[in-house]
């Protein structure tokens, strides 16, 4: 087991978690979902040790994280949804820098580099400083730079923010090569359930800082089917109402919540959570 989590209370400024019994298995891409405000990112930062909890305990690999955060940071790449801050570097260095300060020597920290940057089609810019380079093209070597280095662990949040859709495909393609050639377990906290749906092993959904559902996708799509029609539900303290897959919740987020595929069984999941 890769994670293994019991979170009584989480406190935070704004957001916390509580009541969170979840497990994470080793060689799957696992998609965190759930409304801004959800605690996704603050059961993240608690996972690497940046935040305590105050009751409950997280294990990574056996190990206690706050008993081993320099083997957490060994062993875990996170990448937060703060963009990179070194414009004044060029591309191709920070990279490079990157892989060595993570264990890479010399050599293999330059093939590493130069393997991601054919990959995500940023060799052009391989020579250019960060500060240069467009909103997207910022983003791919942020991604790049979580790519660097050696570890068992891949943690993202909100990677494509600012990509197009063909970028967003790239960069969810190239989590499943990672996943295939290196066995590694993948986290990706988003927003965008729809693009990720054919590329994630398991889905979890959080709420108020809860979690509320977990399956994988054909899980959901079945639950969904079961439930297809339902009468009204509770949910983020408004009254919804579900009806052969239509959402409504008085006009708010309408659009939004009546797209079909994961999303839809993922709130569908979610109504009967606070139905319950």
């Amino acid at each position: 087991m890769k994670w293994k989590m019991f979170i009584k209370n989480t406190r935070a400024k704004k957001y916390a978690n509580k009541n969170i019994s979840l497990d994470i298995k080793d060689n799957q891409i696992v998609g965190f979902f759930g409304e801004n405000g959800a605690g996704k990112s603050t059961l993240v930062d608690a996972m690497v040790g940046y935040r305590t909890i105050d009751k409950g305990t997280i294990l990574f690999e056996g190990k206690s994280v706050q008993d081993s955060l320099e083997y957490i940071h060994r062993n875990v790449s996170y990448s937060t949804q703060a963009p990179l801050t070194l414009g004044f570097m060029k591309v191709y260095d920070i990279l490079v820098t990157t892989a060595r300060l993570r264990g890479k020597d010399k050599r293999a920290a330059i093939e590493q580099a130069d393997l991601w940057l054919n990959r995500l089609g940023i060799s052009a810019i391989k020579t250019s400083r960060l500060q240069n380079v467009s909103g997207g093209q910022h983003r791919l070597v942020g991604f790049a730079t979580a790519l660097m280095g050696d570890f068992t662990t891949l943690i993202l949040d909100e990677p494509t923010n600012e990509l197009d859709p063909e970028k967003r495909r790239l960069l969810w393609s190239s989590l499943v090569t990672l996943k295939k050639e290196l066995g590694i377990t993948i986290i990706v906290v988003t927003h965008d359930v729809d693009e990720s749906e054919e590329f994630i092993d398991n889905a979890i959904l959080f709420s108020h800082g809860q979690l509320v559902a977990q399956g994988t996708p054909a899980y959901f799509s079945e639950k969904s089917n079961n439930s297809h029609r339902m009468s009204s539900a509770k949910f983020s303290s408004r009254i919804v109402v579900l009806n052969h897959g239509e959402v409504d919740d008085m006009g708010s987020h309408r659009e939004l919540m009546a797209r079909r595929g994961l999303y839809q069984q993922l709130f569908t999941a979610q109504a009967q959570y606070y139905q319950e």
